[in-house]
């Protein structure tokens, strides 16, 4: 920290659907944090294990949005790293990335852009990787180029493309491992 100060730790229990702890609340919020720091948190008794792989400490946000923070089980605890003070719980992601074709259609010329809108229900944080993505035209990969701030993933047709039907194939996998398959 940059200076002393008291610092808040309350648990408590909170039912809402998803959560698969107790909530650890560490403050205050706003207080910068000059290094990462561990936090281990036990999930509940009802904690699926089937879930195990999709588990990861989740902070919630002032505006309500799920920040992952991942983690890796550890003498039956959760444990990360973080770098900021909030509400800490144990969620599971089982749901896949979405990818929003933009402008593919049956038509394209050689020196076109393709464009995607991809986009996933839990933001990530800390050392979390973003989604990634792999993409191919007729089982050969291509370049794509990730516009992080807009979601925007784009391909730029080869000029010496031969005239025809081509197949496309688009995956992109969130940090949990959910996936999501675009054929066209």
């Amino acid at each position: 920290f940059y200076s002393d100060m008291y610092l808040n730790y309350e648990v408590f229990a909170d039912s809402s659907a998803g959560y698969y702890s107790r909530i650890h609340q560490l403050g205050p919020t706003l207080t910068p944090i000059h290094r990462a720091f561990d936090i281990d948190i036990k999930p509940g008794e009802d904690f699926p294990l089937e879930l195990k792989d999709k588990a990861f400490v989740g902070r919630c946000d002032l505006d309500n949005v799920i920040i992952n923070y991942g983690g890796n089980w550890e003498k039956g605890y959760l444990r990360t790293r973080v770098k900021s003070f909030g509400d800490f719980v144990i969620m599971a992601d089982t749901i896949p990335p979405d990818i929003q074709v933009l402008n593919f259609g049956a038509r394209h010329s050689p020196g076109q852009t393709l464009r995607f809108r991809i986009s996933d229900n839990v933001t990530n944080g800390g050392s979390q990787r973003g989604l990634s993505y792999e993409g191919s035209i007729d089982g050969r990969w291509i370049l794509m180029e990730y516009d992080v701030k807009n979601n925007l993933l784009t391909h730029l047709l080869a000029s010496d493309m031969n005239r025809g039907t081509h197949s496309l194939l688009l995956r992109v996998t969130d940090a949990m491992g959910n996936s999501t398959t675009l054929e066209q």
